[in-house]
């Protein structure tokens, strides 16, 4: 029963492994912390919180996505979601979380301004060499070698990560549509399979040369 009227809850660094699912059957919670742990994802059931949830704290955590539905809910009071710390790659909204937050992710609207350390955001980047693939390979087919990827602050890329090679048109010399249409060189983009197209932060361009096909 006291475990019904409790409003916060601070479970810090206690090297989670999943979100604690318990603290979604606590009906007067405002104010969840759980940074510093090792969460991968958080359930979309945590909108059942909506009535009373005002604070989220998931920093430095292990998440690359947030539920979709976290915001479409409307909550009683707009939630307060702090997400420092993560590799974030997902489609969050414009303005909907704060400015002060949301470092160290790779979120497409939260760079602002870009010198500020509090919303600094990470970079893909790719430390391999010039990729070779011969005509008319499908590179859409092809999945990206993540051993060769990383992120410009140094740190390690989270396994859950998955990566595609877009066409953003800029090649279209050598590449239609992601198709290697003729010999010579360009760039391929490598992506997050979860980020849009236009995330700066979830993708990296890559030197590509087209070579003769194979006899």
């Amino acid at each position: 029963t006291k475990l019904t009227k409790l409003t916060r809850i601070n479970l810090d660094n206690n090297n989670f492994q999943e979100f604690p699912m318990i603290l979604l059957q606590m009906p007067s919670l405002s104010s969840i912390e759980v940074n510093r742990n090792k969460i991968k994802e958080i359930p979309s059931e945590i909108t059942t919180l909506s009535p009373h949830l005002g604070s989220l704290d998931v920093r430095y955590n292990e998440l690359i996505t947030l539920p979709d539905n976290i915001f479409t809910t409307e909550w009683e009071s707009k939630l307060s979601l702090l997400t420092t710390g993560n590799q974030l790659v997902s489609d969050i909204p414009a303005d909907w979380l704060d400015d002060f937050n949301q470092a160290d992710n790779m979120l497409e609207f939260y760079n602002n301004p870009p010198n500020d350390y509090h919303q600094k955001q990470d970079q893909l980047t790719y430390t391999g060499a010039r990729l070779e693939v011969p005509l008319n390979t499908d590179l859409k087919t092809l999945t990206p070698d993540k051993t060769k990827l990383g992120l410009k602050s140094g740190r390690t890329l989270f396994e859950q990560h998955e990566f595609m090679y877009y066409d953003d048109g800029t090649s279209n010399n050598i590449l239609t549509n992601g198709v290697a249409t003729a010999t010579g060189n360009g760039y391929i983009t490598i992506k997050s399979t979860l980020s849009t197209n236009s995330n700066p932060f979830a993708k990296v361009r890559v030197p590509i040369t087209v070579t003769p096909p194979v006899k």
